[in-house]
């Protein structure tokens, strides 16, 4: 009782004294009192889906492996909803990072935005769920995530008070997963480079051996006399890359896809196929360095981009070009994707072992340069 404080007057009785004493219950329960101010910033295992619950943080348990996780990142999470700042953070949980890009005012869908991702999404499912479950809890009512872009990004060309308002040409590049729900665009970069194999040269039937001394004479030259797109006092070894290279023009070219066991994926058109030579600024980059489409060109471009939804879900192994092939009958001469069935004959060159996961959101760009 020595510890108990009674606020009584001077002549209070010895009764109310006692009362008072008795009635006083703050020794026993004031350790409690105090433990209680603080509890909640290190609570017990057992306490803490109580505070998820009470503070409202369900929607992002899904993403912490540890519960008291959603209770020190929730807080600070739910104090920024309705900002950037929540989206970055959000992003940040499941490892990733963007810039959100907001429509323009003066449009319909002004409210809409997307996010640019500094690197590719890992998967489909459930990366892309995830990510836009992050931007409808984070952003204010209002909002409305329209996309997600790497990479491949192709936007719309605004035809407004034209004939080409609400044409395939106002539409930004691609593809949706669901019904009503955001738009994914993304693209990844192959790049190969390769000396073209005697084996290979031979089996296309464009070979011209190296050139060690001396210079290239006509028995050598089993081209079109118009293929010779050089002058005469070009070196012979710039003679026999500007004629290997000029061989391909003109020739059908396809890219191959492979799966690890051998079996072929599907066949690309290819959108680009040049003789080339370097330039400091030129439209047509591998590994940094830029080239040009050029007639007397040394060296062979070729590039191919699969489209959206062309293959999901399998692993292409090898990259190859096909020369020469031709289309089964009934293949249409303006199919981009080809399946197994649909290209006979050609020959194989340049095939490379890769390492490719085909998804239904990524436009994949395969890029060769092919030295000779």
């Amino acid at each position: 009782m020595s510890n108990r404080q009674a606020l009584l007057p001077s002549n209070a009785t010895a009764l109310e004294i006692t009362l008072s004493q008795v009635m006083d219950r703050m020794p026993e329960i004031n350790a409690g009192i105090v433990a209680l101010k603080g509890f909640k910033f290190d609570p017990n295992n057992s306490v803490i889906p109580y505070l998820i619950q009470e503070y409202g943080l369900e929607e992002i348990e899904e993403f912490f492996p540890i519960r008291r996780e959603v209770i020190t990142e929730g807080v600070k999470w739910r104090r920024l909803i309705g900002t950037p700042e929540a989206v970055h953070m959000a992003l940040r949980w499941i490892g990733y990072r963007a810039a959100i890009e907001e429509e323009w005012v003066g449009r319909k869908k002004w409210n809409t935005f997307q996010l640019r991702f500094r690197d590719l999404p890992a998967a489909d499912h459930p990366d892309l769920e995830r990510i836009e479950r992050i931007a409808e809890i984070s952003t204010p009512l209002r909002s409305r995530f329209r996309r997600g872009v790497h990479l491949y990004d192709v936007g719309p060309l605004i035809g407004d008070c034209t004939r080409l308002n609400c044409t395939m040409l106002e539409r930004e590049s691609g593809v949706s997963l669901k019904a009503d729900g955001p738009i994914w665009s993304f693209g990844r970069v192959q790049e190969i480079e390769h000396t073209l194999t005697e084996a290979e040269g031979l089996s296309l039937g464009n070979w011209i051996a190296p050139i060690e001394d001396g210079s290239l004479t006509f028995l050598d030259m089993t081209y079109p006399w118009l293929a010779a797109t050089f002058l005469w006092v070009s070196l012979p070894t710039v003679q026999r890359q500007v004629l290997m290279a000029s061989w391909f023009a003109g020739k059908s070219m396809h890219v191959r896809l492979t799966s690890r066991d051998g079996q072929t994926i599907g066949y690309r058109m290819c959108r680009a196929s040049h003789a080339v030579r370097q330039r400091a600024s030129a439209p047509y980059t591998v590994s940094g360095n830029h080239y040009e489409p050029f007639l007397g060109g040394t060296m062979l471009y070729v590039e191919a981009m699969t489209d959206f939804e062309d293959q999901s879900g399998v692993n292409a192994a090898h990259v190859s070009i096909i020369v020469g092939a031709e289309r089964a009958a009934g293949v249409k001469p303006g199919k981009l994707w080809l399946e197994p069935d649909e290209l006979i004959g050609g020959t194989e060159i340049v095939s490379t072992p890769v390492s490719i996961p085909l998804r239904t959101t990524v436009r994949e760009q395969v890029k060769f340069l092919v030295r000779f």
